[in-house]
């Protein structure tokens, strides 16, 4: 059965912020066969465990704010490329794009989250990680994003 897209808003108080308010809201919607993309702020250990039980997937965008398991990741990860992924199943996408003054290569990579991540056991329902890969040409300079 295909579900259509659900959004969700919640009112916070001024001095509140995104982690307490959004296991609030996942609690009003119905997360059941759904897949909640979330931000850096988001990624919690509590707010990953609250769409499981609520029989959803999640997308959590990874950055420092997770220290360990991020610095983890980024050793997984690089591990795997330098070795062009011969060791573990990885699905790869690669499309260009051009348009505000620049031309883009998109590099995506999906690999399976290793049984000896530290932590992983703390992160209810992980099973993958990915990686975007953005290298910019323009007029100023060549840049590289990785997120």
């Amino acid at each position: 059965m295909r579900r259509g897209v659900s959004l969700g808003q919640l009112a916070t108080a001024e001095k509140s912020n995104e982690i307490t308010a959004i296991p609030k809201l996942l609690g009003n919607l119905d997360l059941e066969g759904s897949i909640v993309t979330i931000d850096a702020a988001g990624c919690q250990k509590s707010i990953a465990e609250k769409i499981i039980v609520g029989k959803g997937d999640y997308v959590l965008a990874l950055k420092g704010n997770q220290g360990n398991l991020h610095r983890a990741v980024i050793d997984c990860v690089i591990k795997h490329m330098e070795n062009d992924f011969a060791e573990i199943p990885c699905r790869q996408h690669t499309e260009l794009c051009k348009g505000h003054g620049r031309e883009d290569e998109l590099s995506y990579y999906q690999l399976p989250v290793p049984k000896d991540l530290p932590g992983l056991d703390q992160w209810k329902g992980l099973r993958t990680l990915g990686v975007a890969i953005r290298q910019s040409e323009s007029a100023k300079k060549p840049t590289t994003e990785v997120r």
